[in-house]
């Protein structure tokens, strides 16, 4: 299980896991009817309680968070978090990486 939290202010964010299905089981400390999906989007201050389906091919695949914006034309500031989700055994240098498309 892992635990998603937004501490931005303002800003709605994706999360994803490359070709990774997530369930999610609980926001903001509240039980919901679980649901699962390819990407999930967090609100300023919530919390996210999401289980990860760990189904693909042994190997290293990327994380991404990225905003929500509605405006079109307008400028903003697209600063996304990147990391990784490696599973035990995986080779170094190979990489699956997954475009999202955050609007």
């Amino acid at each position: 299980m892992s635990r998603l939290i937004n501490a931005a202010l303002n800003t709605e964010n994706f999360f994803v896991i490359a070709y990774h299905k997530l369930t999610v089981v609980e926001a903001d400390a509240e039980y919901t009817k679980s649901f699962t999906t390819d990407r999930v989007m967090v609100g300023p201050g919530q919390t996210m309680n999401v289980l990860v389906t760990v189904d693909q091919p042994i190997g290293k695949y990327s994380m991404a968070m990225g905003p929500y914006m509605s405006a079109k034309n307008g400028s903003f500031q697209n600063i996304s978090a990147v990391a990784y989700f490696q599973y035990v055994g995986a080779a170094y240098g190979r990489m699956y990486i997954e475009i999202i498309g955050c609007n």
